[in-house]
């Protein structure tokens, strides 16, 4: 394991005799603009995680942990070293344990960890990084990263397509946008051995678009998903968050897959949203088993203004007896379905 500066393109080397991949020093740095001295030149500084939890993909092999230092100053050392909880060393990754002496200018760096990978159908499991014993450096926060590795087998065979996470894995909503492409939503953490959580979109020949990458996407299952005229996409699910930013059961991303922050439904739907339409206001439709939405009362169906906010003109009531599944429109009306 060796701290890099932060890589171009990261690379690595197959030891002269050995048949394992190993991890070597990228040297390669990109100045953007012009060079203006460093805040805080000749001080001590701090040194952190870039966040305090990374995931990666099984596949991944190198995996790169971002860390922030606000000194420039050569000198300064820090120990980095690995904890397995449920990820075991030696087994799920590479152990580290160095102490580590930076030279003057690092400041954006990135610390190389090896992902080992299986055929074996696994849960995700965890181990993290620390940072400690600090030479002429303070250590900042997050101090700490937990890395969780996405298993990225099929339960049965290695084949392709979304590999899920246990025995609730499976696709539950397609949509297409213009160009033809197809949204997958469902509960599986893998596409093609690539991390993609709950939401993915496919080129026409059925290839990963690698052009939309929503992060680390829906925290939960997506029930449901319906594409606007301009190619954002809604995504309607039991999910809390979406690429870390809360979002309640329902939520809007852009063509790219970073979530589109101009809609926010507030506290969003107190259970899951398993159905979503655009109307041809640009409102939108949600259908479900839930009672509250943005914390107002709102029984198995309401609607949302083209801004996720709710539309306060429409509150239908459907029988206390009945569970709300799917909501529909029907020229001027709407039509909810369920169970009693």
């Amino acid at each position: 394991m060796h701290l890099t500066k932060f890589p171009v393109n990261p690379v690595c080397r197959r030891a002269v005799g050995g048949s394992g991949w190993l991890p070597v020093l990228v040297t390669a740095l990109t100045l953007i603009g012009a060079w203006q001295p460093l805040p805080g030149l000749g001080q001590t500084g701090t040194i952190r995680f870039k966040s305090a939890a990374f995931t990666f993909s099984e596949g991944i092999g190198i995996a790169l942990v971002g860390l922030e230092r606000t000194s420039a100053t050569a000198g300064a050392q820090v120990t980095f070293q690995s904890v397995g909880q449920t990820a075991i060393a030696g087994v799920d990754f590479q152990p580290l344990a160095e102490t580590y002496t930076f030279q003057a200018g690092e400041t954006n760096l990135s610390l190389v960890v090896q992902i080992l990978d299986n055929a074996q159908f696994q849960t995700d499991r965890q181990f993290k990084l620390t940072i400690s014993n600090p030479v002429n450096l303070t250590i900042g926060s997050p101090a700490e990263s937990t890395i969780t590795i996405a298993d990225n087998d099929e339960l049965t065979s290695a084949g392709r397509g979304a590999a899920g996470t246990n025995l609730l894995q499976g696709v539950y909503a397609l949509a297409t946008n213009s160009t033809g492409a197809v949204l997958v939503g469902g509960h599986f953490r893998t596409v093609n051995g690539q991390l993609r959580n709950h939401l993915v979109r496919l080129l026409p020949d059925g290839e990963l678009d690698a052009g939309f990458n929503p992060g680390a996407g829906p925290d939960a299952r997506v029930w449901a998903l319906a594409v606007q005229s301009d190619d954002r996409i809604l995504a309607a699910g039991n999910f809390q968050n979406v690429n870390g930013s809360p979002r309640r059961g329902i939520a809007r991303l852009l063509g790219n897959g970073n979530l589109d922050a101009s809609f926010n439904p507030g506290a969003g739907a107190n259970n899951v949203v398993e159905s979503v339409e655009v109307l041809p206001d640009k409102r939108v439709l949600i259908g479900g088993f839930f009672s509250l939405v943005n914390n107002q009362p709102r029984t198995d169906v309401a609607i949302l203004t083209d801004n996720g906010a709710l539309d306060l003109s429409f509150n239908a009531v459907t029988p206390a007896t009945f569970a709300g599944h799917v909501a529909r429109r029907q020229g001027a009306n709407i039509i909810v379905g369920g169970e009693i």
